[in-house]
C-alpha cells in the first residue's frame, strides 16, 4: 500500500480487527505483542507460552500448520505452540504455575491454495455448515484482508467435498480440515 503504513498502524489495525472477530464469535482474546514478519520466539517467549498453557490448562491447542514454509511466521508459531504443549506436564522452577496434562494439538489450515507445497493433508474434518454464516461475518471484520471470506468459502466447500467422501460426513456443505499431531493420535 502507498503510503506504507507504520508498524504501529498495522498492529493497531490488526488488533481492532481481531477484537471485532472475537466479539462476533463470543471469544475471549489476549495479545502478547510478539511481533510479526519476522516472528521470533526465543527462550523467554517460549517460557511465557508455557506459563500461559499451564495457567489456562487447555484440553486442545489449535495452531498454524507446522510446515507452512511459505509463511515462516506460521511455522514459528506452530513450533512454539508444540514446544510449550509438550512441556506442560513437566515440573520445573522456571514457571510459576504447576504442571498440567498435555493438551491435544491440532493444526489448522492457514493459507488457501498452498497445501501441495506445504504438504498439508487433513486427517480430521469438522462440519461447519451450521456456523458458516457466522464465520463469514467474522471474517468480514478483517478489513485489511477483504478477500479472506470469499477465498475461505472456496476452501470450506472443497474440504466439505473431502469430508463427504473421506469421512462419510453426508450433508456437509462447509468444513474445515485439520491435522492432529501424531503424538495425539492414540488419544
Amino acid at each position: 500500500r502507498e503510503p506504507k503504513p507504520t508498524l504501529q498502524a498495522v498492529k493497531t489495525q490488526r488488533k481492532t480487527e481481531a477484537e471485532a472477530v472475537a466479539a462476533i464469535l463470543g471469544a475471549e482474546i489476549h495479545f502478547h505483542d510478539f511481533g510479526d514478519s519476522p516472528l521470533i520466539v526465543g527462550p523467554e517467549r517460549q517460557l511465557r507460552l508455557l506459563e500461559i498453557m499451564r495457567e489456562f490448562r487447555p484440553d486442545l491447542v489449535l495452531t498454524h500448520w507446522r510446515e507452512d514454509i511459505l509463511h515462516p511466521d506460521h511455522a514459528e508459531c506452530a513450533r512454539a505452540a508444540l514446544w510449550a504443549s509438550r512441556y506442560t506436564i513437566r515440573t520445573d522452577d522456571e514457571v510459576r504455575h504447576p504442571a498440567a496434562p498435555y493438551p491435544r494439538v491440532v493444526c489448522f489450515e492457514t493459507t488457501l491454495g498452498t497445501s501441495a507445497v506445504s504438504r498439508y493433508s487433513p486427517n480430521l474434518y469438522v462440519d461447519i455448515t451450521d456456523v458458516w454464516a457466522r464465520k463469514r461475518e467474522a471474517m468480514g471484520q478483517l478489513v485489511s484482508q477483504p478477500y479472506v471470506a470469499d477465498e475461505y468459502e472456496v476452501l470450506a466447500r472443497y474440504r466439505a467435498q473431502e469430508a463427504r467422501f473421506a469421512a462419510w460426513m453426508t450433508g456437509c456443505r462447509h468444513a474445515e480440515g485439520f491435522v492432529g499431531m501424531a503424538a495425539d493420535a492414540a488419544r
